[in-house]
């Protein structure tokens, strides 16, 4: 993974998480991730659903 951000400025949910874990808020980082999964499997069943897969 590549990925950078400007302090304070920008950021990604990815690195948010990484962020989260090296300063030790794991509870932080598990909800990030548990969201990150959860709009990714929404998207995929959406675009196999516009598609007619499913």
């Amino acid at each position: 993974m590549l990925g950078g951000n400007i302090s304070g400025r920008t950021n990604t949910i990815s690195l948010e998480v990484y962020n989260s874990v090296f300063t030790g808020e794991y509870d932080r980082a598990l909800v990030l991730v548990i969201l990150l999964a959860a709009v990714s499997l929404i998207l995929i069943l959406f675009t196999r659903r516009m598609a007619g897969e499913f």
